[in-house]
């Protein structure tokens, strides 16, 4: 978890480079564009986050066999602007240093390793309570739990993370 401690040095450049501006909060999602994985309960999210908190760019980094599906839903959001598909990043480490939380809306899972990166590099996540994800996450300390496939509470936690630093 070194590796993701402390903020490498091009998190602003890579941040410029994305296109993301300085007064935007920026939410993570790293996974594969898989059925496991829902990316598409993620762009609801979005959608869901954006109408509160329209300076916000979701970024989503991974790639796979729904990424058709993802775009066309994406469009279908109006949300474009601000939700980017990164495909395969090897700079994860940054992301999450120029992110302010990790989401991760998975319909099963291990205990992912996203988890431990992200806490390593303190960032609150938001994901589903799944399998191994209880075991990282105490609900209300230093995350948030939800069912599968609940875009309106995991876009719930969301807001209130964005709207309040402190957490």
């Amino acid at each position: 978890v070194q590796a993701f401690e402390k903020p490498p040095e091009d998190v602003e450049a890579t941040r410029q480079a994305l296109g993301i501006p300085s007064t935007h909060k920026v939410v993570l999602n790293l996974s594969c564009l898989k059925t496991q994985k829902d990316p598409l309960t993620y762009a609801e999210v979005a959608a869901r986050v954006l109408q509160d908190f329209p300076n916000t760019t979701f970024l989503l980094a991974g790639d796979g066999e729904l990424r058709s599906e993802v775009e066309a839903r994406v469009r279908a959001l109006g949300i474009g602007d601000r939700f980017l598909l990164l495909g395969w990043r090897r700079d994860v480490p940054t992301l999450l240093h120029l992110s302010d939380l990790l989401v991760l809306t998975s319909r099963w899972e291990g205990l992912p390793q996203v988890f431990a990166q992200a806490m390593a590099a303190g960032r609150p996540i938001v994901a589903t309570h799944v399998d191994g994800a209880p075991e990282a996450i105490d609900h209300g300390a230093n995350g948030f739990l939800f069912h599968p496939g609940d875009a309106e509470g995991i876009a719930r936690a969301v807001g209130k993370l964005l709207k309040d630093d402190s957490l």
